[in-house]
């Protein structure tokens, strides 16, 4: 997780919590590798949660294999005191080292339900970052396909896009029923058949 100021060159976003963190302007993806470059993209400085305190304007969620009940306890506390959560992702596990983790789902659901607010997603389910890729591809929806393995980010996020999805099943989610997919692929050799 990070936490995040206002700066006072930063005009990508409005107020964020009148108006739920939503870019005026597409961010460049290409300059996004981790958190604190999510949070800078959006017009803010990112500070660890020793340096800001519970002064923050936003909790950034993102995946964070050394989460503690400290850290939750204090973005809570920030949340509460005002400021807004953005979710980079809600998957709800990951495929990992050993199979499928923990993800930054559960963790948001968690936080929204400690501090009764709702956090506002950027990534997978959320159209915006389909939208954004598009744009930068300059490619329209019906000509894209997405191809992933989880229904509820993936594929759903995809759906809500505009776009076609394909499946695959050696990930995540191992079950076709339902998945709203246009077809699904038992392994990504396959993908070219499909295409």
């Amino acid at each position: 997780m990070a936490m995040a100021k206002k700066t006072r060159t930063g005009r990508v976003l409005h107020d964020p919590i009148r108006d739920k963190l939503v870019p005026t302007d597409p961010l460049d993806l290409r300059k996004i590798r981790t958190i604190d470059d999510l949070v800078r993209a959006m017009g803010r400085t990112a500070f660890t949660a020793r340096q800001v305190g519970d002064a923050a304007d936003v909790v950034v969620i993102g995946l964070d294999r050394g989460l503690t009940y400290d850290k939750l306890d204090h973005a809570a506390r920030v949340v509460r005191a005002g400021a807004a959560m953005v979710a980079t992702h809600v998957a709800r596990v990951y495929m990992y080292k050993d199979g499928p983790a923990l993800a930054t789902g559960p963790v948001v659901k968690a936080l929204e339900y400690a501090t009764g607010s709702r956090a506002t997603v950027v990534g997978k389910p959320s159209p915006l970052m389909f939208r954004i890729a598009l744009k930068k591809a300059r490619c329209p929806p019906r000509r894209a396909v997405m191809v992933g393995d989880q229904i509820d980010t993936d594929i759903l996020g995809a759906k809500r896009a505009g776009i076609d999805s394909i499946l695959v099943l050696t990930g995540v989610d191992r079950e076709v029923e339902g998945s709203g997919a246009m077809c699904s692929v038992s392994n990504v050799d396959e993908l070219s058949d499909a295409v």
